[in-house]
């Protein structure tokens, strides 16, 4: 949509056959969104809002979403052109996510961490 920002990242659920759940990293004014959505025919419906505003960038923001082995959901976030981000731990830039499917944090997440893995 401009200066990098809109669909950022695209991932297919683990269960997809069943689930025909897809989630998405994308961009906006307010920072990144991660949102669920299901595929009916050639159309997502049914969004549901997993995390919002996520610091990003000015411009061209990126980030890496995947689904893991473990039923989880990792988004892997830019550091925002600041590498010392990386070691903040109260700033999710350079850091990579690890959330359930709903957007909640994982119960075996150390320290309920803010869903940081660590």
């Amino acid at each position: 949509t401009g200066r990098g920002r809109g669909l950022l990242a695209l991932a297919v659920d683990r269960d997809f056959d069943r689930t025909r759940a897809v989630f998405v990293a994308y961009s906006t004014a307010d920072g990144l969104r991660v949102a669920r959505f299901e595929v009916a025919g050639p159309a997502l419906v049914s969004q549901a809002i997993l995390l919002a505003g996520l610091p990003t960038p000015d411009d061209h923001p990126s980030a890496v979403l995947r689904t893991g082995p473990d039923g989880m959901l990792y988004l892997a976030l830019d550091d925002r052109r600041s590498p010392e981000r990386s070691s903040d731990l109260g700033d999710p830039s350079g850091k990579v996510l690890r959330i359930e499917l709903d957007g909640t944090t994982p119960d075996d997440q150390p320290s309920a961490s803010a869903n940081l893995c660590q």
